[in-house]
This record gives C-alpha cells, sequence and structure tokens, in this order.
C-alpha cells in the first residue's frame, strides 16, 4: 500500500506542477485542442492545485494504517472513473491527442493496482 501511495503522490503531483507550470504544453497533448482561451489557464491551474492536493494527501498518509486504506478506497474511485472519462473522450468524443491513450491506459493500471490492494486488506 506504501508503494502504491508513494507512486500515486509523485504522479499526481508532478502532474499537477506540470498543468500549472506548462499548460500550453500539457493540455494540447492531452486533449488535443489548441491552448488559445485564458480560461484554459483557470482550468489547468485549479486542476493542477487538485491533483498535487492528491498526491500531498497520499505521501503524507501513505503509512498511516487504516487512513491509508481510505485514501486507497478514494484513489480507486478517481482512477476508474478517470479511466472511464478518458475512454467515453477517446471512443465516444473521439478525441486523438497523443496522450490519451496512455493516460487511459495509466489511470486503468493505477484502479487495477488498488484494487488488488484492497482485495489483500
Amino acid at each position: 500500500m506504501k508503494t502504491l501511495l508513494s507512486i500515486t503522490a509523485v504522479f499526481e503531483c508532478l502532474t499537477g506542477i506540470a498543468l500549472i507550470a506548462i499548460p500550453s504544453t500539457i493540455v494540447p497533448m492531452l486533449l488535443g485542442i489548441p491552448f488559445d482561451d485564458d480560461r484554459l489557464h483557470v482550468i489547468s491551474g485549479i486542476t493542477g492545485a487538485a491533483l498535487i492536493s492528491i498526491g500531498m494527501v497520499c505521501w503524507l498518509l501513505r503509512n498511516s494504517g487504516a487512513s491509508a486504506l481510505a485514501i486507497v478506497k478514494s484513489v480507486l474511485f478517481y482512477n476508474v472513473a478517470g479511466t472511464l472519462i478518458l475512454l467515453y473522450a477517446i471512443l465516444g468524443l473521439q478525441m486523438t491527442a497523443i496522450g490519451l491513450w496512455p493516460v487511459t491506459i495509466i489511470h486503468f493500471v493505477m484502479a487495477m493496482w488498488c484494487m488488488a490492494v484492497l482485495v489483500k486488506k
């Protein structure tokens, strides 16, 4: 569980920092849309801050027993929801950004890892 939460913390914090620091690179890569609207800075910043918050919680509670287990349950929901939303973007909305499939697969793998940890507990 500690490894899962540590890796989640690192990935989410790095993604959050990237969304805040270089949104004009990250957003087109993930969504395949031009970064030509100032409102995208706001959305990217808020999303980045939320991802950093997820990462911080994972990092700070990774050694805390029952609290860590609750975080894994929350991260499971996040990864399942992320996988489904991204699959909808790919299959339903026919989005084709270069980063969509890799991020979808990462969310799916992380969801499976969360489930494996929960089954063991």
